[in-house]
């Protein structure tokens, strides 16, 4: 999907995995991703201006490895953030 595309994120199994393409000067956005039950909230922060590319990936709060997001229908709200370059 092109919007995926674009803002970066895409499910692959039971993982969301991160590789955004914005314009420089998008300071951040956010999005809310359902899965299931649970809602992701997924904040990008781009303060850096370089667009592309994820440097680190938290879910609430701890560094996860290979910036993949594991999901899980478990009813809550996490948080994710994602910080670009």
């Amino acid at each position: 999907m092109a919007l995926e595309a674009i803002l970066g994120f895409r499910q692959e199994g039971r993982f969301l995995r991160f590789e955004p393409c914005v314009p420089a000067g998008w300071p951040a956005y956010e999005i809310a991703y359902r899965y299931g039950s649970a809602t992701y909230r997924i904040h990008f922060d781009n303060s850096k201006g370089i667009g592309r590319g994820g440097q680190s990936v938290t879910l609430d709060g701890e560094l996860v490895a290979n910036e993949s997001v594991p999901l899980a229908q478990d009813a809550r709200t996490h948080d994710v953030h994602v910080i670009i370059g």
